[in-house]
């Protein structure tokens, strides 16, 4: 994402919708309140919709490893989410939520932890990841960040935290060539679309095999703490 922020959000339609389901699933118990945490914010996508979903109380932290624009509400945290939330008090939010980002950590588990382990009582932790059909059309394609099965998702869930709803989905893109579906990905940055020699295998194979259909296979995950 991070070298084509500028494009991005008029690209990233299958993103737009993951983005509008999770803010739709967090808040399905009614508006959030209290303090909100939101991990890797990225371009705001996701923030946008959960603003549309919080309470007229809620006080809102992003973070991101990337520098995060300035329109954006709430305070601005910029560092590697994975271990800054270690540095967070215990029992200090009412909700922690992330959209695509948790996929990219070295240990989602003890991420899953760490939020627990911030969560007041009664608090959600509302996640998107991709599952593991997504680009199932790219022959070869191995994704650099984490791609989940449902099973491998649920056991990495910490035994502190209980599942409230866990869902999956299929949101397939059309392009009118595979030029065009290429393009999409240096526009959203969500595949190799550089000069290295993954990113022009990558390539070669959508060109020789005239794909130009691209599947993403978003999973959502809402879960609560279990208190005595």
């Amino acid at each position: 994402y991070t070298g084509s922020a500028a494009t991005y959000d008029d690209n990233a339609t299958a993103q737009k919708k993951i983005a509008e389901r999770l803010a739709e699933i967090v808040s399905d118990n009614g508006p959030l309140v209290g303090e909100v945490l939101e991990i890797g914010c990225g371009s705001g996508m996701f923030t946008k919709e959960l603003v549309k979903v919080a309470g007229q109380d809620v006080s809102l932290t992003l973070m991101d490893v990337s520098p995060i624009a300035e329109a954006l509400p709430g305070k601005h945290i910029v560092s590697d989410a994975e271990t800054e939330i270690r540095k967070l008090p215990a029992n200090s939010v009412d909700a922690v939520v992330s959209a695509s980002a948790v996929q990219w950590f070295n240990s989602p588990r003890r991420f899953l932890s760490e939020a627990f382990r911030v969560l007041r009582p009664g608090g959600i932790i509302g996640l998107a990841v991709y599952g593991d059909k997504t680009f199932h059309e790219l022959p070869g394609y191995k994704s650099p960040s984490r791609i989940f099965s449902i099973g491998e998702l649920k056991d990495s869930i910490p035994a502190e935290l209980e599942i409230v709803k866990i869902e999956d989905a299929l949101i397939t893109s059309m392009f009118d060539s595979s030029i065009e579906l290429l393009r999409h990905f240096r526009l959203t940055g969500v595949a190799p679309s550089g000069t290295s020699p993954e990113s022009m295998a990558t390539a070669r194979a959508v060109i020789a095999s005239g794909i130009t259909a691209l599947t993403y296979n978003p999973i959502f995950l809402l879960l609560t703490g279990k208190y005595l």
